[in-house]
């Protein structure tokens, strides 16, 4: 498969990944998950490893550890779908894509009070509104290393909940 075939194909998932936001927005509101005031440059508390405040996310979903388990579910899921699309968006140069998906993807990891890594996305979405390309490799590294931390302590926090 060429590039342009590649390009092509990212705006295709660029689409269907549009779908997965808007069903995982849904499921947020439902939820009723509130980020109450804090925005991604402002400093939080984290837990000690420095990846997820668990404090935060466990006050997000009122304790209910079924619906966090279903939440982080949803993001496993929708991750690595948005993690490619922003791949070859960027692989494309498509800057519209690159900061669209990547605003998607800050929002789902603060719904997840995984504040370091939703900063960074917040970055991967400013470079590409401001046309920066040489650094987007780099911050998508950053977040690709950042969400592989987080996700298996998390998966431990559940467990733990659930005993």
């Amino acid at each position: 498969m060429d590039e342009k075939e590649d390009c092509v194909r990212s705006k295709e998932k660029s689409v269907s990944s549009k779908l997965m936001i808007n069903a995982y927005s849904r499921k947020e509101t439902l939820a009723g998950m509130k980020h109450e005031g804090a925005t991604m440059t402002q400093p939080v508390d984290h837990s000690s490893d420095g990846t997820v405040n668990l404090a935060e996310l466990l006050t997000r979903v009122d304790n209910d550890c079924e619906l966090l388990g279903e939440l982080i579910g949803v993001f496993k899921e929708e991750y690595p779908l948005l993690l490619q699309s922003l791949r070859q968006s960027i692989a494309c140069g498509d800057l519209l894509t690159v900061e669209a998906t990547s605003h998607a993807l800050k929002g789902m990891l603060a719904g997840l009070s995984m504040t370091d890594s939703a900063a960074v996305a917040c970055r991967l979405e400013k470079l590409g509104r401001d046309g920066k390309t040489s650094e987007l490799t780099d911050a998508l590294t950053l977040l690709e290393r950042g969400v592989a931390e987080s996700l298996p302590k998390l998966d431990t926090w559940i467990g733990e909940m659930k005993l």
